[in-house]
């Protein structure tokens, strides 16, 4: 593939090199630049198909069961880089809720039937982007109730050698506390 990629390299700088008028229509010059670019792209984007597949089937299992839905902190630890923080903006004011306060909150809401029986954290969801550069990515998901969308989350996460790890998280609630969640 690195072949590949460096001939495509050689070919659109040997045909953006070329002259306007003589050997080649800039027309024809132009769209073979541009078909090259998109096989260039096409063959970079391959790469971190397996990773995008990786991190959808962590973010389901660690997140969206994890967190939400199932409430179970043990996939939030495989999951969760230690040093992870939600970052919630009020005002001019960050807070962090570090990953060992929020497990805390999660066990809690858990333990309160009443909570646990309202059916707040009962959530559909859909993963819009899954974007990965390198060791790095971000996934954005949305969170329904009842066909309300009521969260946007956007996650970022990077590759240690062990595997991808979520390492902050930025919330958009579309509704006052959707969660019902009682942190200061």
């Amino acid at each position: 593939m690195k072949e590949t990629i460096m001939s495509m390299v050689v070919l659109i700088t040997i045909l953006s090199g070329m002259p306007e008028k003589g050997i080649a229509d800039p027309a024809i010059v132009h769209r073979d630049n541009q078909d090259c670019l998109r096989s260039l792209n096409d063959n970079l984007l391959t790469d971190s198909t397996e990773d995008e597949q990786v991190l959808l089937r962590l973010v389901e299992e660690t997140y969206v069961n994890g967190a939400l839905n199932r409430m179970d902190v043990a996939e939030m630890r495989r999951g969760f880089h230690p040093d992870f923080a939600i970052l919630i903006a009020k005002n001019q004011d960050l807070t962090r809720l570090a990953l060992s306060d929020w497990m805390q909150l999660v066990e809690a809401y858990k333990s309160n039937p009443e909570k646990v029986g309202s059916g707040i954290r009962n959530l559909d969801h859909s993963i819009r982007v899954v974007a990965v550069t390198g060791n790095t990515a971000i996934v954005e998901l949305q969170f329904f109730r009842s066909g309300e969308l009521v969260i946007t989350d956007y996650l970022s996460y990077l590759k240690y050698p062990e595997g991808w790890l979520a390492v902050a998280k930025v919330s958009h609630e579309h509704i006052v506390n959707p969660l019902q969640l009682d942190f200061k």
